[in-house]
């Protein structure tokens, strides 16, 4: 009887190991599995939101031929009011969408493109002299290129 009474302690105990084996790894495979959901989620905001970016930069896009006339019109007629507060509509109406010109004192192939270059012993490398487009990003993204002047 007593030979009865130790196989079965000798069974229970490799039960209770494998017990505590299959808990500890449906723990381990909730956790993995959360943490994959918690990945998911963050990769699928940061996809929208790069969707909505290049959606938001390609219409933009569509419009900076106006925006372009209205600079040229505002040139030629500098006290006209009409223009200037269109031109401030504008302006808010980008600062509101995060759209912001590309501005820089030294040439950056990244952000511009020059169109011409001359030789100026007067001016630093890789200056720009001249804006003859200006060029505009939302955040790091390009949504068309300055064309400029550089010397040296």
């Amino acid at each position: 009887m007593t030979n009865e009474k130790e196989e079965v302690a000798v069974e229970e105990k490799p039960k209770k190991k494998s017990i505590r084996k299959e808990k500890t790894d449906w723990q381990d495979k909730y956790l993995r599995l959360a943490a994959e959901f918690d990945n998911f989620k963050k990769r699928t905001e940061r996809d929208r939101l790069d969707v909505y970016n290049i959606a938001k930069a390609d219409t933009i896009e569509n419009f900076l031929a106006v925006v372009d006339s209205i600079d040229i019109a505002m040139k030629a007629t500098p006290e006209d009011e009409g223009l200037q507060a269109i031109k401030n509509q504008i302006s808010t109406t980008f600062e509101k969408l995060g759209i912001t010109e590309v501005i820089n004192e030294n040439f950056n192939p990244l952000e511009h493109n020059a169109i011409q270059h001359e030789t100026d012993e007067g001016k630093g490398e890789g200056e720009i002299v001249e804006v003859f487009q200006k060029g505009y990003k939302i955040g790091d993204r390009i949504i068309r290129h300055s064309m400029v002047k550089t010397v040296n």
